[in-house]
């Protein structure tokens, strides 16, 4: 539903001339289809395609699309920005030791705790599953960036 209980459709339109028995245009015929579900479903698989099942971060396809879109902008508007690298020590042994449900329920914890981060530093920046971050390097005013505030939080 959108605005005001109004229902937004997607919609394909298609058509050609109708031409006349003298070969002239006599009108046009149009035909609507409705693609919203088609569409929502798109949407549904490109984000599982850019996501890990398990953790619900970027995947490193999507990581390396987002860091190459940053340096772009980086050429571009000289502006800095960071790329944060995670190694989570130990977790061969948590799978080893506990099992690889314990492992993975380990994985998703700092998945949660990268995904809080990014949110609350930057909206534009992207926490991966191979344990990354990018994001802006300086605030505005030269404030101490996220990438600054996340890394003295995670040491």
């Amino acid at each position: 539903m959108g605005a005001e209980g109004h229902t937004t459709l997607r919609v394909r339109l298609s058509g050609h001339e109708v031409l006349g028995k003298q070969g002239q245009l006599d009108a046009y015929e149009v035909i609507t289809e409705d693609v919203t579900k088609q569409r929502q479903l798109e949407d549904h698989l490109r984000e599982q395609a850019a996501r890990d099942p398990l953790t619900g971060l970027a995947n490193y396809r999507h990581l390396a699309e987002v860091l190459a879109m940053e340096v772009k902008r980086s050429e571009r508007t000289g502006r800095e920005f960071a790329l944060l690298l995670f190694d989570v020590d130990g977790l061969k042994q948590i799978n080893d030791r506990y099992g690889h449900l314990t492992g993975s329920h380990a994985l998703c914890r700092v998945a949660d705790v990268l995904s809080f981060c990014r949110t609350s530093i930057r909206r534009r920046a992207t926490a991966g599953r191979v344990c990354s971050c990018v994001t802006g390097n300086r605030r505005r005013g030269g404030q101490p960036s996220g990438a600054t505030h996340l890394r003295q939080h995670c040491q």
